[in-house]
């Protein structure tokens, strides 16, 4: 049985193993540390969608949205025009992953 408390402890750091493979069910993209970025938000969606033959994979925001970019609004925005569009699959976590 897998154990947290053997996954952190000093020993096992190195040498955790998991008895599941961790494979998922289904193609992501996971994007972290938007920071208000919105343009670089918007490139890097552009290069998924060239990169990855459709149909589009899920994509999981993992927070870090808002904060030392300019346009942190417009990253929100663009966000949660993106979770609305049931075809793409996106799931916007909250919090600071």
């Amino acid at each position: 049985m897998f154990s947290l408390r053997r996954l952190f402890s000093p020993r096992a750091r190195a040498t955790a193993v998991f008895s599941a493979p961790l494979a998922p069910a289904e193609p992501f993209c996971a994007i972290g540390d938007i920071h208000g970025c919105d343009a670089l938000l918007e490139r890097m969606l552009e290069c998924i969608k060239a990169e990855i033959p459709p149909p589009a994979p899920r994509l999981i925001c993992v927070g870090d949205y808002v904060d030392r970019g300019e346009a942190s609004a417009a990253v929100l925005r663009r966000l949660f025009a993106l979770s609305r569009d049931s075809a793409r699959g996106v799931t916007c976590l909250m919090g600071n992953h």
